[in-house]
């Protein structure tokens, strides 16, 4: 995986309004120093209640 363009897609703004839009957070995004190409994603949703729909 292409960590670069992995990153643009998925910091693109109209799915960070989308994310938002139904309560979810990004909190970080983390690259691995051994596997450069893991991502890890950390995100909070506003609620539990949210999280289940």
């Amino acid at each position: 995986m292409d960590v670069d363009r992995w990153a643009r897609w998925f910091w693109d703004p109209a799915l960070d309004a989308a994310r938002r839009e139904h309560g979810l957070v990004v909190t970080g995004t983390y690259q691995s120093v051994d596997e450069p190409h893991t991502v890890v994603v950390v995100m909070d949703m506003a609620s539990a209640d949210s999280a289940r729909v």
